[in-house]
C-alpha cells in the first residue's frame, strides 16, 4: 500500500488521476504544446516533449477543427474573456474516436507601452468523456425508438377511433379528434429532439403552427425571450397552441387572407406572461356553448403551468393570455 500523501501537491496529482484529467502547458513564443501523459495518451501525442500546437490541433476531428480553433483564437487578445471551454472529437492514428473537454486559460506578458502585449503561456485541462457521448447517444436512440412506438400508438388509437365513431358521429368530430393526436404527435417530436428534458418555447410554437400556416411568413409573429419548458408544461402549452390555431384556421385571423397573429411573450417580475392575440380576421364574438377544445385552451393549459389563462372575445379579434409563475420557466 503507498504512503498517503503529505502535501497539497500530491494530493493534487492524486486528485487528477483520480478524475482522469490530463494538462497541457502551452508555450506562444514557441508555438508549442507540452501534454503530461494523461493527456498524451487522450491526444494519441508524445507526453513531456514539446511539440508543435499544430499537430495537437491536426488531431482536432476535421468536422470540428474550425470551431475549436475559432474559439482558440478568441482567447488571444488581452482584452478577450479569461477562458473558454469546448468539447470535441479526437482522432487517433488508427482511426478511433475520443470525445474531449477542454478548458483554457492564457496568460500574457507586462502590458508594452508601444502596443498591447502578447500572449505568452497557457493552460489546457483535457477530460476524456468518450463515455459520458457514447451514453447520449445510447439514450437518444432509445428516446427515438420511443417517439417511433409512440407514434405508431396513436395510429393505433386513430383508427380505432374511426372504427368506433363509424357512422355515429359526424366528420368533422373525427378531424378534430385525429387533429388533436396529430397535435400530441408533434409535441412528441418536439421533446424527443430534446430528450425529453426541456423544449423552447418558440420551438413548440412553431412545431404546432406550422401545420396552419408558414411560420417564415408575415401572418405569424412570434416575439419574447427564451423561454424553456419542462416536459408537461410544455405539453399543456403545445395543445393549446393547437387548438387556437385550429379555431383561427375555422373562424378567425386564419380564416380569410389578411389576417395575421402576434403571439408573444414576457417576463413581468416574478410572473411569465404568455399572448395570442389575432387581428385582421372577421369579427369576432364569444361562442353560446363551450366544447372540449375551451377545456384544452383554459383549463389543461392554465393547470400545467400552475397558472391561469384568459379568452377575450375581443370585437378585432381573439385574445388569449396566459399567465404563470416565472419560476416555471427553466432558462
Amino acid at each position: 500500500m503507498p504512503p498517503a500523501p503529505t502535501t497539497f501537491e500530491e494530493r493534487y496529482k492524486i486528485a487528477r488521476k483520480v478524475a482522469g484529467l490530463g494538462m497541457g502547458d502551452v508555450d506562444y513564443l514557441r508555438d508549442t504544446i507540452t501534454l503530461d501523459p494523461v493527456a498524451a495518451e487522450i491526444f494519441d501525442l508524445p507526453a513531456e516533449v514539446p511539440i508543435a500546437r499544430a499537430e495537437l490541433h491536426g488531431r482536432i476531428h476535421p468536422a470540428d477543427r474550425d470551431t475549436i480553433e475559432h474559439e482558440v483564437h478568441r482567447l488571444l487578445p488581452p482584452e478577450s474573456a479569461p477562458s473558454i471551454d469546448v468539447q470535441h472529437r479526437v482522432q487517433h492514428r488508427d482511426g478511433s474516436l475520443r470525445w474531449v473537454a477542454a478548458r483554457k486559460e492564457v496568460r500574457f506578458e507586462p502590458r508594452q507601452p508601444d502596443g498591447l502585449p502578447r500572449p505568452v503561456t497557457g493552460i489546457v485541462a483535457i477530460m476524456d468523456i468518450t463515455s459520458l457521448k457514447q451514453a447520449e447517444e445510447h439514450s437518444h436512440l432509445l428516446l427515438l425508438e420511443v417517439r417511433h412506438r409512440s407514434k405508431n400508438l396513436l395510429t393505433v388509437v386513430n383508427a380505432i377511433a374511426r372504427r368506433t365513431f363509424g357512422r355515429e358521429a359526424s366528420n368533422d368530430a373525427l378531424k378534430r379528434f385525429s387533429a388533436r393526436l396529430a397535435g400530441l404527435g408533434r409535441n412528441l417530436d418536439a421533446l424527443v429532439s430534446n430528450n425529453l428534458d426541456s423544449v423552447d418555447l418558440r420551438t413548440i410554437a412553431t412545431g404546432q403552427l406550422s401545420a396552419f400556416v408558414h411560420c417564415e411568413d408575415n401572418r405569424l409573429h412570434l416575439s419574447g425571450p427564451k423561454a424553456r419548458f419542462a416536459t408537461d408544461a410544455a405539453q399543456g402549452i403545445g395543445m393549446a397552441f393547437h387548438e387556437l390555431a385550429t379555431n383561427a384556421v375555422k373562424y378567425g385571423a386564419l380564416s380569410n387572407d389578411t389576417g395575421h397573429i402576434d403571439q408573444s411573450w414576457r417576463y413581468e417580475g416574478d410572473t411569465f406572461v404568455l399572448r395570442w392575440e389575432e387581428q385582421g380576421g372577421p369579427p369576432v364574438s364569444a361562442p353560446t356553448r363551450t366544447g372540449f377544445g375551451q377545456t384544452v385552451i383554459c383549463t389543461i393549459a392554465g393547470a400545467s403551468v400552475g397558472g391561469k389563462a384568459v379568452i377575450d372575445y375581443a370585437p378585432d379579434g381573439l385574445v388569449w393570455t396566459l399567465t404563470m409563475p416565472r419560476r416555471v420557466v427553466l432558462s
